[in-house]
């Protein structure tokens, strides 16, 4: 019985108990389910000195904070400490750096710091570049714009066509410079025959950009400018650049893939008649029906549409030994075995359901069984599996089912805006999805969203207004509103408390009198939002500034209340920079006077008749 089911199991139990002891609480037995994780954990590169690189100056080093002005050309200040990788070069020290590992295929993900009018860029192989430089606010990007894919040159070319097959970001997802960004991306490495022939094109299969999708399954015919080898190969160093600018790197993870992965061989099948509403117990069922399979498909298994049992079993060849990730899809019900050992449960409730467990598989032969019920409508089983050096796949699928022809239905997108636009709907936020919110939609290209119910500003974006495919299309069921671009999470919760000093803890909990009450449009259509705490009257208005790159927020108050405090923001940590703004967690800056920093992590305004500050991404 695998881990999973047997802590269900025990919290049942618990729960039975707690009828009789009042002293257990929820808290203490919902912690007994341990959650499997959606995919196995990425590798850490070690950023505690330089010796899992290959460095050929003295322009790079280890340090555990830096600082960028984001008003000066080129600044970056390192401090003492482990975790971030530096590049400062110089006139005579500006030297390129790359692992001392190779890779093929591969997932990874790095934060990266560019300060103003900077430049760098990350070659995977060595040989493809995705550009790093300093385009915040830049309307129209091109390949050579951070998040680029930078072009291939050909000297031999005319004046004008040198540069070639170069991608640009969907969208400009930059933030201001000094701020820390986040790149995530998938990679193919390119084919070759046992002659060491190109049978197929290296690919950026996925690339995103602080969280937003900018490129998909971008083909590579060859290295892009600047790569460190001429040719290509099946594996590479990873290459950072570093003789065009200053930058910074932290949090660098990656997965590296082999191109191997699991067989099941020699699957049999046995058929059960009858309907079931849960996984029964197939121990006590005699089977009516037998027979061979080259796949795991249930269709082939089955002629009846519904109310059958099936059990698979198959011979599971294993090419690494290690942890493996199994995920199972069904609709209705099934338990996977290995070795005899329950790995998933999967109980659909009703209809399809997904589940996942994780088992240790030494290399060899091992012994698999799934079992499954089909109780009314939809028929589907379908085993995923990802292990070390073996990418996210499906076990035993036919190959024709690997494709499909069905073209995805173009987004719904919200852009062009002549005026101010609000949208009610669902939104995101720090991976909570927050009901009663209104998203407005400036034509300046500024927009966020506001939580009705707190009230307070939450979420802001640039660019492209609003993707409302999941509010439009179809039934709408998830009435959720995405933004068209990397979006910041602001502070969430109550945004105004009367405290007794300013060191006070800051509430958990709406407090008696506090009321909001609604919102006026301006002739612009911008709203004002209102709210109130006892006597005591507030307005809140949210506006882009005049440059369109930032947001400007302003709480007006009326009445006689008395300590009362706005907090502005909150986070792990916010820094006061020597040009006095306030950084939250390295995603935004803060500009604000006369405001209170509390332990790092807390940013408040004593508010006696009008507060002010602008947000800056």
């Amino acid at each position: 019985m695998n881990l999973l089911k047997n802590s269900f199991l025990l919290l049942i139990l618990l729960t039975f108990a707690c009828k009789n002891d009042p002293t257990l609480i929820e808290e203490e037995t919902a912690t007994l389910i341990p959650e499997v994780p959606r995919t196995l954990p990425m590798t850490a590169l070690p950023l505690e000195d330089l010796s899992q690189f290959k460095v050929d100056a003295q322009n790079w080093q280890i340090a555990g904070n830096v600082y960028s002005d984001w008003t000066t050309e080129q600044s970056l200040e390192a401090s003492e400490g482990k975790g971030i990788l530096v590049n400062k070069p110089t006139d005579t020290e500006k030297g390129n750096i790359m692992t001392t590992w190779e890779h093929g295929d591969i997932d990874m993900e790095i934060d990266f710091l560019v300060p103003k009018g900077s430049n760098s860029g990350i070659y995977l192989q060595g040989r493809y570049e995705l550009q790093i430089l300093d385009s915040w606010g830049k309307k129209a990007v091109t390949s050579g714009d951070c998040g680029g894919i930078y072009e291939r040159w050909d000297d031999a070319k005319p004046e004008g066509q040198k540069g070639y097959e170069g991608t640009a970001p969907k969208v400009n997802a930059s933030k201001a410079p000094g701020l820390w960004q986040n790149f995530k991306i998938e990679f193919q490495a390119p084919r070759f025959d046992e002659n060491g022939q190109k049978t197929e094109n290296a690919i950026f299969k996925k690339v995103y950009h602080n969280g937003f999708l900018i490129h998909e399954n971008i083909v590579l015919t060859g290295p892009t400018r600047g790569s460190i080898f001429p040719k290509e190969a099946a594996t590479g160093p990873l290459f950072i650049q570093g003789d065009h600018g200053a930058v910074a790197f932290r949090n660098f993870k990656y997965k590296k893939y082999t191109l191997d992965q699991l067989a099941l061989k020699d699957i049999q099948y046995e058929f059960f008649d009858g309907k079931d509403d849960k996984l029964p117990d197939f121990n006590q069922l005699t089977a009516s029906k037998t027979g061979k399979l080259d796949y795991l498909e249930v269709s082939k298994a089955s002629e009846q549409a519904d109310g059958y049992r099936l059990k698979f079993k198959g011979k599971l060849e294993v090419p690494i030994g290690g942890d493996y990730l199994f995920t199972t899809r069904i609709d209705d019900g099934g338990e996977l075995f290995i070795d005899g050992q329950s790995v998933v449960f999967n109980e659909g409730d009703p209809g399809y359901g997904e589940e996942r467990g994780i088992i240790n598989l030494t290399k060899g032969v091992h012994d698999l069984t799934q079992t499954y019920y089909q109780e009314v409508w939809a028929a589907y089983l379908e085993i995923g599996y990802e292990g070390p050096g073996i990418i996210k796949q499906t076990l035993a699928v036919a190959p024709k089912e690997t494709t499909t022809n069905r073209k995805p239905r173009p987004p719904i997108i919200i852009n062009q805006l002549k005026e101010v636009e609000m949208i009610r709907g669902f939104v995101n936020h720090n991976g909570e999805k927050k009901t009663n919110i209104l998203s407005i939609g400036n034509p300046l290209g500024v927009h966020y969203s506001y939580d009705l119910r707190t009230p307070n500003l939450i979420k802001a974006w640039k660019g492209k207004f609003a993707n409302v495919t999941k509010m439009w299309q179809g039934r709408g069921e998830p009435q959720l509103l995405q933004p068209v671009n990397t979006a910041i999470d602001l502070t969430s919760g109550l945004p105004i408390a009367a405290l007794s000093n300013e060191n006070a803890a800051w509430p958990s909990f709406v407090p008696d009198g506090f009321k909001f009450r609604g919102y006026e449009v301006d002739s612009q259509n911008s709203p004002t939002f209102k709210y109130s705490l006892k006597s005591t009257q507030f307005t809140d208005q949210i506006l882009p500034s005049e440059d369109g790159k930032s947001l400007v927020r302003t709480i007006n108050k009326s009445g006689d209340g008395s300590n009362l405090y706005l907090r502005i923001a909150s986070g792990s940590h916010i820094q006061l920079q020597a040009n006095g703004l306030y950084n939250v967690d390295g995603a935004y800056y803060i500009e604000a006077k006369n405001v209170v920093l509390r332990n790092n992590k807390e940013l408040l305004a004593k508010i006696d008749e009008k507060v002010q500050y602008t947000i800056h991404w």
